[in-house]
């Protein structure tokens, strides 16, 4: 009897080892942001099967080989490897079914720390991107968050030019209606708060991955990308419609909206932008516009300059709207 458990024994170990070894080379040659239990040998075989065949110390390591890529590495690869695409794909199934999250079976304390982690990321992006980098050379006191707030509500007043040019219909808002969805876990007292951040954690990702794009590729004449994080990172920063208060990690960007810019944008509430072809027509144009003010939004062409000595009159910089003036704290 002896014989043949330690037969059976050694027999359970190898085929763990295997599978380990298979869900190890799989991870690191794909990158792929899933859990540990999308590697194991059946789709009828699940990770509380693994468990049952384990000690309890044993589980517990293996559960937590394979959390998430930010749990294994520090250099970014992950992100850089990966198109902002595939993220806002990830981003939405997690919106639709929380519980299929690979950071499903992080605690509160390992949540709250990828999410001070890839807010801090996010931040330094912003302050490497070229837009700051030339803003800060032109003037050295300048803060990131007078930049940004001042880049925002500019982009606002942009974007109600645009929709008033062009006879878009204007987006309606709406409070977020996403219902807790998630399946109960054992160490998650609330419900509410652990889809809240697993949710937020996929919008951040969304957000580095965006700034990346942008920092890696970035164009004179394009800076859609720019714009579009910028507005994600006010969508998730928001509680309420028409919020005009933005507190972006713990305050290192702290900003006001102008009073109704929640009628032009189509902001998530907590959650990011839609990415309906209205809005990001909308954000290519208004880049356009931002690279030369000459652009007209209803010909789609940039109108020719008054000859010198002409009676016309200058066209007021949209630079000195009172939109762009967002009250920095």
């Amino acid at each position: 009897m002896r014989k043949y458990l330690l037969t059976t024994l050694a027999v359970i170990s190898v085929l763990n080892l295997q599978t380990y070894l298979f869900a190890k080379e799989s991870y690191k040659n794909t990158g792929s942001n899933t859990s540990f239990e999308r590697f194991l040998p059946s789709k009828n075989f699940t990770a509380q099967d693994f468990k049952n065949l384990l000690s309890d110390n044993s589980s517990i390591a293996l559960e937590k080989i394979f959390l998430v890529p930010t749990k294994k590495t520090t250099d970014n690869t992950y992100i850089k490897n990966t198109s902002q695409d595939n993220y806002y794909k990830t981003y939405q199934s997690i919106l639709a079914n929380p519980s299929a999250s690979a950071d499903f079976n992080l605690t509160k304390p390992e949540l709250e720390n990828l999410i001070s982690n890839y807010k801090n990321k996010i931040v330094k992006l912003l302050k490497e991107s070229p837009l700051f980098v030339n803003a800060k050379a032109k003037r050295a006191d300048i803060t990131l968050a007078d930049f940004i707030a001042k880049r925002v509500n500019v982009n606002l007043t942009l974007l109600t030019t645009y929709y008033g040019a062009t006879g878009t219909t204007l987006y309606t808002p709406q409070e977020s209606t996403n219902l807790v969805n998630i399946k109960h876990h054992k160490d998650w007292p609330s419900d509410f708060l652990h889809q809240k951040m697993l949710i937020e954690v996929a919008a951040l990702r969304v957000i580095e991955a965006t700034l990346n794009s942008y920092n890696k590729n970035h164009t004179a004449i394009s800076t859609k990308d720019f714009e579009l994080a910028l507005f994600d990172i006010v969508s998730i920063s928001r509680t309420s419609r028409t919020e005009t208060n933005i507190k972006f990690d713990n305050g290192v960007l702290y900003f006001n909206l102008s009073q109704d810019a929640y009628k032009y944008v189509p902001f998530g509430t907590t959650e990011l932008v839609n990415r309906d072809a209205k809005f990001m027509t909308a954000l290519e144009e208004i880049a356009k516009k931002r690279n030369n003010p000459s652009y007209d939004f209803t010909t789609k062409k940039v109108q020719p300059l008054p000859e010198r000595g002409g009676n016309e009159k200058p066209t007021p910089s949209v630079y000195d709207s009172p939109y762009g003036a967002g009250s920095v704290r």
